[in-house]
């Protein structure tokens, strides 16, 4: 069976507000987003996004990068 998947790239520059990561999440849904990578991550902590799955990766900076995928990828 073939499967399609959306897949974006976001450079968010830190995002570390609770209002940006509700709006992250809207973008997930809204957008039907299956993958998502993310640059310039500072915090680590995506558990709370329904539905997905979070793999960060946060350097010696303080910055990195993050792998969302649905759970049922």
């Amino acid at each position: 069976m073939l499967h399609i998947y959306t897949i974006a790239t976001l450079n968010i520059n830190g995002l570390a507000t609770q209002p940006r990561m509700t709006t992250l999440e809207d973008f997930l849904h809204k957008q039907e987003i299956d993958i998502l990578f993310l640059q310039e991550v500072t915090r680590p902590v995506f558990d709370y996004i329904r539905g997905f799955a979070a793999h960060t990766n946060i350097g010696t900076t303080g910055r990195g990068t993050a792998i969302l995928t649905r759970d049922h990828i």
